[in-house]
């Protein structure tokens, strides 16, 4: 890119963590016309988006300080984060030579670490995080605000009409699901029969699902996965890809029921492609008209 080109793009930051959204991201905004300034967790993001980056610097999860002194250099003064940071590192052993924070972060996060008067829910981490950028004059904002076709519409996406026993099911995986994001402890479950199979914690979507597959032999159980009646946009989206399906798959899960307009689903086409050859049902609803997604037929042949 020449230098005449980049003194016409806006500077815009990226926070990327782990999987494939980072990189829709950044062509998004590069397509928008936006100097991409990335900053790479380390063991998380994929380096091709040193290549996708105006510029672009390798973080460990505690150097805030870092992060705000990269954005400064560059003018960025709105930024927004993507990708999964992979939460149960934080229990590594050698997380803190992997991650060492500098100064600015061990005072962010020394509530929450150290002294143990801050938790460490998801909310709490990352909605701190956005407050130590805004001190700095960095504002965080939602990535689908920028790239709005991520989020999913409304509607029967691919694979077949649910049976009524999948329809009970998915009723109460939806309120189940709703409940535990009130604590901040997950998004998806794993139900068969009325009966919660497993919970998502830490562990993420992935290894939920590994689970309920390991509890229920049989299979044909249903993933329902909704944002958190508290979410927050700016970060810890839903998000699912090709991997959820081939994991549901592998799993004998037979249904995913997620929630439209807050959940990104990555390599849309590919993921409905794949479900449909997998023979995974795949719905979008919402809580308002959960009853409608399930029971429309024109829906389903649509």
């Amino acid at each position: 890119m020449n230098s005449h080109a980049q003194t016409q793009q806006r500077p815009f930051g990226l926070l990327a963590g782990w999987g494939r959204l980072p990189i829709e991201v950044a062509t998004a905004l590069t397509r928008r016309g936006y100097a991409v300034h990335t900053l790479l967790i380390k063991d998380h993001a994929d380096p091709i988006l040193a290549e996708l980056s105006t510029s672009h610097e390798w973080i460990g999860l505690g150097q805030l300080g870092k992060c705000v002194r990269f954005y400064h250099r560059h003018n960025v003064t709105t930024a927004t984060m993507v990708g999964k940071v992979h939460k149960v590192r934080l229990f590594d052993r050698n997380v803190l030579w992997n991650h060492f924070p500098d100064w600015y972060g061990a005072r962010i996060f020394a509530p929450h670490f150290l002294l143990g008067t801050k938790d460490r829910k998801d909310d709490t981490l990352l909605g701190g995080i956005c407050r130590a950028f805004s001190k700095k004059g960095i504002e965080f904002v939602p990535a689908t605000d920028y790239a709005p076709d991520l989020l999913v519409k409304f509607g029967h996406l691919a694979g077949k009409p649910l049976s009524k026993k999948q329809l009970a099911d998915v009723e109460y995986g939806w309120r189940l699901a709703k409940t535990i994001g009130q604590f901040d402890t997950g998004q998806s479950v794993a139900i068969k029969g009325q009966t919660a199979l497993a919970l998502e914690a830490v562990e993420g979507t992935d290894e939920c699902i590994r689970r309920a597959g390991q509890l229920c032999r049989s299979g044909g159980f249903t993933i329902v996965k909704v944002a958190k009646p508290q979410q927050d946009m700016r970060f810890d989206v839903p998000t699912i890809g090709v991997g959820t399906i081939e994991t549901m798959k592998a799993s004998g899960a037979v249904a995913l029921v997620i929630e439209a307009d807050k959940t990104i689903i990555v390599d849309q086409e590919e993921v409905l492609a794949k479900a449909n050859e997998l023979g995974i049902a795949i719905l979008a609803a919402t809580g308002e008209r959960l009853g409608e997604v399930l029971t429309d037929e024109d829906a389903v042949a649509a």
